[in-house]
């Protein structure tokens, strides 16, 4: 039922319609299938599973959804820490709303939003004044495996939620991670009328096992009644090869990152006395080259800051997917903790390789399905290796110019690649590493305006335009 195609002439007026309110509303035109994909939320009267392919647009749809209602206000979204910022940017860039992030577990009092964010680790905290005080009309839970225990203390924080919020969406590219049982407390969340008792869906379609008197439900069974319970009721999912035609060849996204700041500001605030107590050298040299010096060590701390959110972001991709990717550092400590922490599941190739050892990392990236992970420098992986066998690329650093990252991203986008490439920008918010991706986003808008053609705009230069714009507010 929620991906039928409208076949009435009722039906038909409801999609011309539905059609003409997103684009109205939404400041992007959705690829056919992310359209379709709306529609099927409706369908469900605002309480669906949207489980595509990750790389799909689940964000967007659930957006789409959510601005065809204005009066249903305000929305919550719950999301992983390491989203939440990338939640509030795609609500201004899409939607041109502004949100208010929720922090820290004790609630407190803030301004009426239109959209509320808030993490999962701090759900529980929440609750009452969720409910009491803000009172959701419409919640979107994105990654919504994170509520698959249905033990856990979250889990019941959100099944709670789900009951009370008129409208549920969730999101996730991976509903279930090891056997059915994990779907309940989704679904529980989502129509808890589908499914009103636990011990019926996990005798039903869980294989149920009496063990030393205690009932287990690791298995699976009717699966495929399950699966098409879910498809006429509330699930809406498509693999990327259903609609690799919709697609283009890449996607571009960034995805900014808090961390933590207080490094960051003091070398930011005053450069030079910070740096005279962590290398008095380099100090010496820096007084003659503030500026440059200074970019250099504000984008390594602005990398440091981003390690542990990035090692998370990953894990989650690898335990929820089976596909491989590709990630890029610039400084060699960098790449040797992102090695450290996935260990025989990376390969790393980078200025330090030997030549013999770098066609080893690409074979064992290209063929072995154990090596998930390619970590590569920007500049020593960055050209002339063929690394098909991801179609995700990350950049945990940014380079100077765009077109060392559009060669990075070629890696896994060349012939010999029949999907969609999803490119991933990681940069951290309130660092000059903003300013980078501006400035390299607006080169790169002058690259296609010679090379592709496109509308010209003003010239920039990256590392001029960083040097006038950090100044010298640290010098004394």
């Amino acid at each position: 039922m929620p991906l039928d195609e409208p076949t009435t002439p009722d039906e038909m007026r409801v999609f011309r319609a539905l059609r003409r309110t997103v684009y109205e509303k939404m400041n992007f035109c959705p690829f056919p299938y992310q359209f379709k994909g709306i529609y099927g939320i409706e369908q469900t009267k605002g309480r669906a599973l949207v489980a595509d392919d990750m790389g799909l647009g689940k964000t967007l749809q659930a957006m789409g959804w959510a601005a065809l209602y204005p009066e249903r206000r305000p929305v919550l979204i719950v999301c992983p820490a390491t989203l939440k910022f990338n939640w509030a940017d795609e609500l201004q860039k899409h939607l041109s709303k502004d949100s208010i992030i929720l922090s820290g577990k004790k609630p407190y009092k803030f301004p009426a939003h239109e959209y509320v964010i808030i993490n999962y680790d701090i759900l529980q905290a929440w609750a009452p004044t969720i409910l009491k005080v803000i009172k959701p009309q419409i919640a979107i839970f994105d990654e919504m495996h994170y509520m698959k225990n249905r033990s856990a203390i979250r889990t019941k924080a959100g099944v709670k939620l789900g009951k009370k919020i008129p409208y549920v969406i969730g999101l996730t590219g991976t509903p279930i991670d090891n056997r059915p049982v994990e779907l309940f407390p989704q679904l529980a969340m989502i129509n808890n009328e589908l499914f009103p008792s636990f011990w019926d869906f996990g005798f039903r379609f869980c294989a149920a096992e009496n063990k030393f008197g205690r009932w287990e439900f690791k298995g699976a069974s009717r699966t495929k009644e399950l699966h098409t319970i879910l498809t006429e009721n509330v699930m809406i999912r498509r693999l990327k090869r259903d609609v690799l035609t919709e697609l283009p060849d890449k996607v571009r996204s960034v995805l900014p990152l808090e961390i933590p700041m207080k490094e960051y500001n003091k070398a930011e605030a005053d450069f030079i006395e910070w740096l005279d107590k962590v290398d008095p050298v380099r100090a010496a040299k820096a007084k003659n080259a503030e500026a440059i010096t200074k970019i250099g060590y504000l984008k390594r701390l602005a990398a440091k800051g981003k390690v542990a959110p990035v090692i998370a972001w990953v894990k989650e991709f690898l335990e929820n997917t089976d596909e491989k990717l590709i990630l890029f550092g610039v400084h060699h400590e960098i790449m040797d903790q992102l090695k450290d922490a996935f260990g025989s599941r990376a390969v790393a190739l980078s200025g330090r390789t030997k030549p013999a050892d770098k066609k080893i990392a690409v074979d064992r990236f290209q063929n072995d399905p154990k090596v998930r992970v390619m970590i590569g420098g920007l500049k020593a992986a960055g050209v002339g290796l063929t690394l098909t066998a991801a179609t995700t690329v990350l950049f945990m650093e940014l380079g100077w110019t765009p077109g060392e990252h559009i060669q990075a991203e070629d890696r896994a986008h060349r012939i010999g690649q029949s999907e969609c490439v999803k490119c991933y920008y990681f940069v951290a918010r309130g660092t000059l590493e903003e300013k980078i991706c501006e400035l390299i986003q607006a080169k790169q808008k002058i690259i296609e305006a010679v090379i592709d053609g496109q509308e010209e705009v003003k010239d920039w230069n990256v590392y001029s335009s960083l040097i006038k714009s950090i100044g010298r507010k640290g010098k004394k």
